[in-house]
């Protein structure tokens, strides 16, 4: 689980750089393919995206 300063700082850009390059957060979830609560979540830091496994 990732340290939730980290998931705060990451929620906080995604937010950001959506706004400035997405648009609406519909806009944002559907290109990732999830919904956008989920994306929400990212966004507020209470989740942060699965890391890949190697």
């Amino acid at each position: 689980m990732l340290d939730q300063n980290i998931r705060q700082a990451f929620g906080k850009r995604l937010k950001e750089l959506s706004k400035q390059r997405v648009g609406p957060k519909g806009g944002l979830a559907n290109k990732l393919d999830i919904h956008y609560t989920h994306l929400n979540k990212y966004e507020s830091g209470i989740h942060a995206p699965p890391l890949p496994l190697k």
